[in-house]
């Protein structure tokens, strides 16, 4: 059973004494520990056997975007990353080829998808987990609660993103 909450949205469920010991410790900024833990409450009570922790989905992030710290980019007060994170092309070359599935609504690229936001999604998987973990009714794959509480959920579905694949989840 998750805590009362202190705040909107799943993020407001955490504790927020231990996101800043955590986020001291650790150096991960203190908005991402929360959308990271935060979004372990909604995967218990969507997903109750999933069992993944806020450290992988902090692993993940770090890998994808540095919690939303990628050339520059910030995470601000309303969990949004500054200026927006995009990826780039995934037009065959050194990725997968993925022609445009989002018209560039999600990406900014009509011609072929993009990875964006903090845990780096391609639209089509945004479009089957859009999320909104901060509680500001604002589905945003740049929001970084919104993006992990989306990551969270592969792991109920039994899917993992791992570098622009899909891969099946394993234990």
């Amino acid at each position: 059973m998750a805590p009362s909450p202190t705040a909107p949205g799943y993020v407001g469920l955490v504790d927020p004494g231990w996101a800043d010991e955590v986020s001291d410790a650790t150096g991960i900024p203190r908005l991402a520990v929360l959308a990271y833990a935060g979004a372990i409450f909604r995967a218990a009570e969507v997903y109750p056997d999933c069992g993944i922790g806020w450290n992988t989905l902090a692993a993940i992030g770090l890998t994808e975007s540095d919690h939303g710290r990628h050339d520059g980019s910030v995470i601000l007060d309303n969990f949004v990353a500054s200026p927006p994170i995009f990826g780039i092309a995934l037009d065959g070359g050194n990725t997968d080829e993925i022609t445009d599935t989002d018209g560039g609504l999600v990406d900014g690229d009509a011609e072929y998808d993009r990875a964006v936001g903090p845990m780096q999604l391609i639209p089509q998987t945004w479009a089957s987990w859009p999320s909104d973990g901060n509680g500001d009714n604002i589905p945003d794959p740049q929001n970084i609660a919104a993006a992990i509480d989306a990551s969270a959920m592969f792991c109920g579905s039994g899917m993992l993103a791992v570098g622009h694949r899909r891969v099946q989840h394993v234990g």
